[in-house]
């Protein structure tokens, strides 16, 4: 189940609820509750574009959206997967250049074995991504 709310800083924010729920109908009415004792949830707070430039980089733990802009060859460190499943990461590059990742972590958009391969090096490539607990799976890109 998710839910969508805002933060007291006006920030959207999804809320994914892992956590027994009840769907009761009294009389025509239907009510949902839910066990709190045995909510486990995980917030992602959306924050605007970042830009990178330079060699090389990390992406933080809310960040959603980078820019690349550097010349060459550009190494980007991944948050770990496994501490984010159903993340999503929309990365674009701006100028002429190759961006990886920093491990072998990146499952390309046609599938297969995962590897670093992440932009290549032309102005204007973009990638989404989503965690599946254990790799960056590229589900989308140019």
């Amino acid at each position: 189940m998710a839910l969508k709310l805002k933060t007291r800083t006006n920030f959207p924010a999804l809320v994914s609820v892992q956590a027994p729920l009840l769907l009761s109908k009294i009389g025509s009415a239907y009510t949902f509750s839910l066990d709190m004792d045995s909510l486990i949830s995980t917030v992602f707070v959306s924050s605007s574009p970042r830009t990178l430039t330079g060699t090389s980089g990390a992406i933080g733990a809310t960040d959603s959206s980078i820019i690349f802009n550097a010349s060459g060859a550009f190494t980007v460190t991944l948050p770990n997967a496994a501490l984010y499943p159903g993340r999503w990461l929309n990365l674009k590059s701006i100028a002429v250049q190759t961006v990886n990742s920093a491990s072998t972590n990146v499952v390309p958009l046609a599938g297969g074995a995962a590897g670093t391969a992440l932009l290549t090096n032309t102005a204007g490539k973009w990638a989404r991504l989503q965690s599946d607990g254990a790799n960056w799976i590229i589900m989308a890109a140019n």
